[in-house]
This record gives C-alpha cells, structure tokens and sequence, in this order.
C-alpha cells in the first residue's frame, strides 16, 4: 500500500500516448489528465520517436495499428536503444489473437490491453506498472529465447520479468474478458426471465379477458 501511495505522489510522470486516431487519442489524454499525468500525444511511430528525443517519457501507451510504422516496431526501436530501452511501453490493441502476444513479446513490449479499456483498467495497469518499476533492479540480467509457435520460431530477448509482466496482461485481460462475457450471459438471463414472467403475464390476461367474454 505505502508504495502504491508512493507512485501517486510521484512529480513528472509524463506518458506518451502513441495513437493514429484522434478521437481515441483524446479520450486516453482526457482519462489520465484528469489524474494529474502530464502526457502527449503522437500520431504513428515516426513522430512518437521525435517526441522520445526532444523528452524522454515515463511510460508509452502505443497502439497496433498506425501508418509509417506500427506499434511493434516502434516497440523495437525504443527497445534497441539503450538510452530508452528501460521506457515501459504498454500495446492498446483491438486485437486478442495468441500471435499478438507473441509478437509483443517479440518485439519487447511491456504490458498490454485490449481496447476498448475502461478507465479504471488502463489506470490500474499504469499503477501497476510504475510500482514495479519502484521496486525491481534497475539493471536486470537480459535473456534470450528463441520459440516456435505457429509456424514460425521467435525470438525472444526481452527480460525475465518483463515477459512475465506481458504474459500477466495477457491473462488478466481474458479474465476481465470472461468477466465481461459473464455478466452479459447474466443479463441476458435476466431479460429472458422477465420476457418469460411476461408472456405467463399475458396468457393469464388472455385467458381471464375470455372469461368474461362467455
């Protein structure tokens, strides 16, 4: 908790928001101005390592999809770099194939969430992340693994923990999925119970409107 706390009170934490539509822009700037993050804005890959140059970002929000180059490669080119390799970047995709994982993996990313987001999930993970960032080494051992899935073999060189934070997101995303999927299969049952109430209601209605035809 003391640490959680910590974060909250830390000055200058400036996140970049890595985003080719305006409109989705503006609405991930809305949620964490209104949080106190001071943050910026980017509108594909090649402007967001401009912005990288003229100041370095606490933490990068990127999506997939983006003309000129793509979050995966801009993923690369932050972590290729080792005046920025230690950014924690976290992927907004629309997306939830296993292959997006492994690419995300692939390419170093640090976390990711399935947008759209709830605000409270995107600042749950932002907190999650600057905490761990408080309380890890600041000079991890990097690793290397090469895997082979579908298809195709991969290579691996983010850190330990770092792939397991990206696998952690994974996870936790296809719960708040699955909870999501549940509470809706749950008022999908309520309203047929209700149509049901209704229809006995009518029959009943019916069959007394009858009666007093006779």
């Amino acid at each position: 908790m003391m640490l959680i706390q910590q974060v909250k009170k830390m000055e200058n934490v400036n996140i970049l928001i890595v985003e080719d539509s305006l409109t989705q822009a503006i609405k991930l700037q809305a949620s964490l101005d209104i949080h106190n993050y001071k943050t910026r804005i980017a509108n594909n890959g090649v402007e967001a390592l401009e912005k990288i140059a003229e100041e370095k970002p606490t933490l990068i929000l990127t999506d997939v999809v983006m003309p000129e180059m793509d979050g995966f490669e801009l993923c690369r080119k932050i972590k290729s770099n080792p005046e920025t390799k230690n950014i924690p970047i976290i992927i907004l995709t629309a997306l939830s194939d296993l292959q997006d994982v492994v690419s995300g993996l692939e390419s170093g990313a640090d976390n990711f969430l399935i947008k759209p987001c709830s605000d409270k999930a995107l600042l749950n993970r932002i907190d999650y992340i600057l905490t761990n960032m408080m309380i890890r080494n600041n000079s991890p051992i990097d690793m290397g693994i090469d895997i082979f899935f579908n298809g195709k073999q991969h290579n691996i060189t983010s850190q330990r923990m770092q792939i397991l934070d990206l696998l952690f997101s994974a996870f936790d995303n296809v719960y708040q999925q699955q909870a999501e999927l549940k509470k809706c299969e749950e008022e999908a049952l309520v309203s047929s119970n209700k149509i049901h109430q209704l229809e006995k209601e009518n029959k009943r209605l019916r069959q007394e409107l009858d009666a007093l035809k006779k």
